[in-house]
């Protein structure tokens, strides 16, 4: 848990108290800066298998922007094109779903996010982000996640292997060429 986040809570291991047990689902990131694609394998090794599982009759999103690129609160990098990614996996769940907007602390990029949500919502083919190396910290954070829910969530077994298997892929995929600065090819 990072402690200069309210409310001090949020580690994988918090998996809820009394009937509510196994109900509480965190990834905890450790880092700034986790990207789009981070989010989207969040999403589909954790996030929709346990959606799926547990079949609920009504989603609430809490629809934050605050994990924006350029958000000064939630420091990530989720571009408008993620939220859009994102919000279309929630669609796949054919369950009815209210979001509620919550946060977004840069009113353009907020403003940009929200507007990527709504036309995906609205029907609109998502958005899709830049594809990018995952953070070296997806791995290990899923599978902390991933090990503290798994004896209430069994379908998060075969999701470890899967998502192994995926991270071992990407590793092999050859990196994004690096931006090249025009001041360095003027020199």
């Amino acid at each position: 848990v990072r402690p200069e986040f309210y409310p001090l809570t949020g580690a994988a291991c918090e998996c809820g108290e009394g009937e509510g047990e196994g109900y509480t689902v965190n990834i905890a990131w450790p880092e700034d800066g986790i990207s789009d694609n981070d989010y989207l394998v969040a999403f589909r090794h954790v996030v929709m298998p346990l959606c799926t599982s547990f079949a609920p009759d009504l989603l609430l999103v809490s629809a934050g922007f605050d994990a924006a690129a350029g958000d000064p609160q939630g420091r990530m990098r989720l571009t408008a094109a993620g939220f859009s990614s994102l919000t279309a996996s929630v669609l796949e769940c054919h369950t009815p779903t209210v979001l509620a907007l919550e946060g977004g602390y840069n009113i353009p990029t907020t403003c940009e996010c929200v507007e990527a949500v709504t036309r995906t919502l609205l029907g609109e083919t998502p958005r899709q982000p830049t594809t990018c190396r995952l953070s070296k910290c997806v791995e290990p954070t899923l599978c902390a996640t991933i090990d503290a829910h798994a004896k209430y969530w069994p379908v998060l077994e075969a999701e470890r292997k899967a998502l192994q298997a995926f991270v071992a892929q990407e590793a092999k995929r050859p990196a994004p060429p690096e931006r090249a600065s025009r001041r360095l090819k003027k020199a």
